[in-house]
């Protein structure tokens, strides 16, 4: 207990990827956005990244700063915030259903 494993939805996002829930967002919840042709490409860009093969779980906040910052070298930071909102919904919504 004291180490956080047997918090609710824990086991879930152990067991769960990064690939899969960007699919499942990609199928459920895309088609009901109003930017549906940008937010297939920003889920196919996580699709492509090394992290899609991840556990939910074991993706850190440092991850994804590190990506952040080597990403803000390519991009404007308007770009990143898009990447990252989108991110950020995934786990959103995954952690709710």
């Amino acid at each position: 207990i004291d180490a956080g494993r047997f918090q609710p939805g824990r086991i879930e996002a152990e067991r769960t990827t990064l690939k899969e829930a960007l699919e499942r967002y990609l199928s459920e919840k895309v088609p009901l956005k109003k930017g549906i042709k940008q937010s297939t490409g920003l889920v196919r860009y996580w699709l492509g990244t090394t992290l899609a093969a991840r556990s939910l779980a074991s993706i850190r906040a440092s991850e994804i700063a590190a990506w952040r910052d080597q990403f803000l070298k390519q991009r404007s930071p308007q770009t990143v915030v898009h990447y990252l909102n989108l991110l950020s919904n995934v786990f959103t919504v995954a952690s709710s259903e």
